[in-house]
């Protein structure tokens, strides 16, 4: 038997109706076997379709927002004239590309010449199928999906030298090296980043990372951050005791930004909204405390914890706020760190109100 190409429900339904329109064919055509093949070649046709859908639809409309982005930046307008703002510019240079005449430079190895742009488009369209847009909607679910990823955005570079050699232009070659190499530098860090959202996950499928992030809290969603405490932080355990951001080393130093980004944020966006600042907070598992009106603990990495502790205002007093850390944090993370640990506790805590 074959294995299906998609669980979603739309698969489901193509295995179950094909041995029904199959029942129309001659006895000798109609199987088990046949029924599973036949299911199998045309999901397998519907996710080809959806990854090209995926990948060639993205591109003009990511490049048309490149393209107003910068335009907007740079006090440009962008593109406007075909189409409302320009909506439709990027298809009409698409079109004009696809009936420009084709050739390559003399003494070029014609066939790499023209391998090796389809050898870089190889690597997005093998992630797409990686990616799960559902809980059950997912192209190739695999196990090891982030070595998988890892190891096809390697064929973007082996696109890049490709092209460059096959040429036959010294100078392309030499760009071709460069761009290699500044890639390959891209992929190192880029495979490190992947790989610290493996040892937090405990998979490398990308269906179970998906889920692992389901009404949990996440994990200090912020790349640098975890980064810092993997490669910096110390492992100090937690004596029991509480500090202001100011009663740690540097807090003085620091206090602007601290008092800034964390206690204004955090005093002006819960203290109005008291109650649901309490129902965010139990939806991501906090611990609720007796002081202020509200108040909840958390532990963020290791044993690394945080308070949040808000008063709500009134037409006398403004609202206010205090962020407290374990002490073991003043060891642990610089104090520009603290500001951002603080400033992330918020950001989450806001994203489930």
């Amino acid at each position: 038997m074959f294995v299906p190409s998609i669980t979603h429900p739309v698969g489901d339904f193509i295995r179950e109706w094909v041995p029904k329109l199959t029942a129309y064919l001659p006895d000798a055509l109609h199987n088990a076997t046949l029924d599973s093949i036949a299911a199998f070649l045309i999901n397998a046709l519907l996710c080809i379709i959806a990854v090209c859908a995926v990948n060639i639809g993205s591109a003009p409309i990511l490049i048309y927002m490149e393209r107003k982005v910068c335009a907007h930046v740079q006090c440009r307008l962008g593109p406007m004239r075909l189409g409302w703002h320009g909506t439709i510019q990027t298809i009409a240079d698409v079109i004009k590309m696809l009936f420009k005449e084709v050739y390559s430079p003399s003494g070029a190895d014609k066939l790499m010449f023209y391998v090796a742009p389809l050898i870089v488009l190889i690597a997005p369209f093998i992630i797409a199928a990686l990616i799960p847009f559902d809980h059950n909607l997912i192209v190739a679910d695999i196990d090891m999906g982030i070595p998988m990823i890892i190891a096809v955005n390697g064929f973007g570079v082996l696109g890049i030298l490709l092209g460059g050699w096959s040429s036959n232009n010294k100078y392309s070659l030499l760009g071709a090296l460069r761009s290699g190499a500044q890639m390959i530098s891209y992929e190192i860090s880029f495979a490190m980043i992947l790989l610290f959202v493996v040892m937090i996950s405990g998979s490398t499928n990308l269906m179970d990372i998906a889920q692992a992030q389901d009404g949990t809290v996440p994990p200090l969603p912020t790349q640098t951050f975890l980064l810092r405490y993997l490669l910096e932080s110390k492992k100090t355990p937690w004596q029991g005791t509480w500090k202001t951001f100011r009663e740690m080393p540097w807090g003085e130093m620091y206090i602007k930004p601290y008092t800034g980004r964390v206690l204004t944020r955090a005093a002006f966006t819960f203290g109005t909204r008291v109650a649901a600042f309490r129902a965010a907070c139990e939806k991501l598992g906090g611990l609720p405390l007796k002081n202020g009106d509200a108040g909840y603990e958390f532990t963020l990495v290791g044993d690394y914890r945080m308070r949040i502790l808000v008063w709500e205002g009134d037409d006398e007093f403004q609202p206010n706020a205090q962020v407290l850390y374990s002490d073991n944090f003043a060891d642990g993370f610089a104090a520009e760190d603290r500001v951002v640990a603080g400033d992330i506790l918020i950001g989450v805590i806001k994203s489930r109100m």
